[in-house]
């Protein structure tokens, strides 16, 4: 994957440099796990989820892979890290891809943002919540161990999505 790089360079009052260079890459990617941790040390995290309802106004969540580093077999919100250069709504399809092996059909409608300093074990995330309908029914795929639409909160939900799904009616 090839990028451009772009930049000045910025003196800081000791005369060391502050900005060197800035890459720009053509197409979105994810960090190299070790730079993806990292970065919970420096800044918020912007994560999407989808809120998908069912007939009934259930909401459906996944149950994290127990392969999973943080929070394995939990409930949560099928969602992921935004990833620099990819907008929101190119986020949302690769999640439903990804998470639930459908694609979107339509523009995701917001619901809602929250965050929380501590509900995620890696630092301070703040979630876009989407409501998103599917091209066809969801799948289990290599991130989800179970996928169900719930009425009520699971007991054994990750992050502090029992706040968001507070928030879209359920008890």
């Amino acid at each position: 994957m090839r990028g451009t790089t772009r930049g000045q360079q910025e003196l800081g009052d000791q005369g060391k440099p502050i900005v060197q260079t800035t890459t720009v890459f053509e197409t979105p990617r994810p960090l190299p796990p070790e730079i993806f941790r990292h970065t919970f040390t420096l800044v918020p995290r912007v994560a999407v989820c989808l809120q998908v309802r069912g007939a009934k106004g259930e909401v459906l969540l996944a149950r994290r892979s127990l392969e999973m580093e943080t929070m394995p077999g939990a409930w949560h919100y099928p969602g992921a890290f935004l990833w620099r250069g990819e907008t929101i709504a190119a986020c949302a399809d690769r999640i439903a891809r990804k998470e639930l092996g459908v694609g979107i059909v339509g523009e995701p409608r917001p619901f809602g943002f929250f965050e929380d300093l501590d509900g995620d074990p890696r630092g301070h995330v703040i979630d876009l919540v989407l409501e998103v309908d599917l091209e066809g029914e969801p799948a289990i795929t290599a991130e989800t161990g179970e996928l169900a639409y719930c009425a009520q909160i699971p007991p054994d939900v990750a992050f502090y999505h029992d706040r968001i799904l507070r928030a879209a009616g359920l008890s």
